[in-house]
């Protein structure tokens, strides 16, 4: 079951509006838009979870799969690593040659977060979804398995999402950690539940979303207005990009943005500037750096050796 080419061309638009979102709510002061931004977070996993599942199947071959990911993340975060490098270096940061940035540079600086670690390197800040994407590529093979087609698969779908919410609540990190865990786990099972954007499915879906907050709520005396909300926003958002067309000028200002979505995602904490004083100017000059920088940061990884599969064999995933 393939996807459509309005399906490709409308996730792709969103994931760079979901991150460009994201850097918004790291900008900002604190406000109810966290919901939107952990929504925006749910919909980068969901997207992961389901085009990897179209591109790799239920049983992908393990060196074809990790080769591809390398040759995909590999020199991105070369060369994100290096600009960071020269920056830090300039800054006179302390911490660059700590044990902390052989995490922060692989992307696994989300151990520390979770195991309340402290974080002395510059590298590796507010990189826990990276990590989280990283675990998700290597436990995809059993989560394939997992929530294979039929009763089964979907049974264990419905306790995992119940398991985000509970766990939302009895441990928490600060961030949108096992909501946004789930979304991967649901961009696998839409697909191998072959679920729609039709009507009667997202019915289903939000059903099933209101029981699972039930029972966490009151089987569990679990807080998740919250969870539901972002929940809903994500699952709406999801149902509409997968089911519309789009007119190309609703593309057009995110497409050359498309290839550096990762390079935005690690690099726009680093570049925040207040020029003016005015909240709102500053966030539209810092984002005008950011996208440039970004923009740069991904031609010089086009110019890097890649690792395993060849670029042009890796997928949207």
């Amino acid at each position: 079951m393939a996807f459509s080419q309005d399906v490709s061309r409308n996730f792709e638009s969103a994931k760079v509006a979901s991150i460009l979102i994201v850097a918004a709510g790291h900008f900002f002061p604190p406000s109810a838009f966290w919901i939107v931004v952990s929504a925006a977070l749910c919909l980068f996993g969901f997207a992961s979870g389901y085009f990897t599942a179209h591109i790799y199947g239920a049983t992908p071959a393990a060196g074809r799969f990790i080769g591809n990911k390398l040759s995909r993340l590999g020199p991105d975060l070369l060369a994100i690593n290096l600009l960071l490098l020269v920056l830090f270096l300039v800054q006179g940061r302390a911490g660059i040659f700590s044990w902390q940035s052989l995490l922060g540079v692989t992307g696994l600086s989300g151990f520390l977060s979770w195991f309340y670690l402290p974080n002395p390197s510059p590298f590796g800040g507010g990189l826990w979804y990276f990590t989280l994407l990283l675990l998700f590529y290597i436990a995809y093979p059993l989560l394939a398995r997992l929530l294979r087609p039929g009763a089964g698969g979907t049974v264990a779908t419905f306790a995992l999402l119940l398991a985000a919410f509970v766990l939302s609540d009895r441990i928490r990190y600060g961030h949108m950690l096992w909501l946004t865990a789930f979304s991967f786990c649901f961009g696998v099972a839409y697909v191998n539940q072959r679920w729609q954007a039709s009507v009667r499915h997202s019915v289903l879906l939000f059903v099933a979303l209101a029981v699972a907050a039930a029972i966490a709520r009151f089987g569990f005396g679990a807080p998740v207005t919250s969870l539901v909300a972002i929940s809903a926003l994500a699952l709406f958002v999801i149902q509409g990009l997968l089911r519309l067309h789009l007119p190309a000028w609703v593309h057009a200002p995110f497409k050359p943005f498309a290839a550096c979505v990762l390079e935005i995602y690690i690099l726009h904490t680093h570049f925040f500037i207040h020029p003016t004083g005015w909240l709102a100017v500053d966030f539209a000059v810092s984002l005008l750096l950011i996208l440039a920088i970004s923009l740069v940061t991904r031609k010089l990884a086009e110019r890097l050796p890649t690792f395993g599969a060849p670029r042009a064999a890796v997928g949207k995933a």
